[in-house]
């Protein structure tokens, strides 16, 4: 069952890795973070994330 998951401070650190661990599992996620290009960068190379920065 593909899971849709939040993750915040998610651009860098445990946050990241948190991220790909559930990428790796096929799940959705949505990441937000304040480092725009940190966000971009994660966004362009994962098609099963989506993110916002602020």
């Amino acid at each position: 069952m593909t899971k849709k998951v939040l993750i915040t401070a998610a651009a860098g650190g445990i946050g990241k890795a948190m991220a790909q661990s559930f990428i790796d599992d096929g799940d959705k996620v949505y990441i937000c973070d304040i480092d725009v290009a940190a966000v971009d960068k994660m966004i362009s190379i994962n098609s099963n994330l989506s993110g916002v920065c602020g």
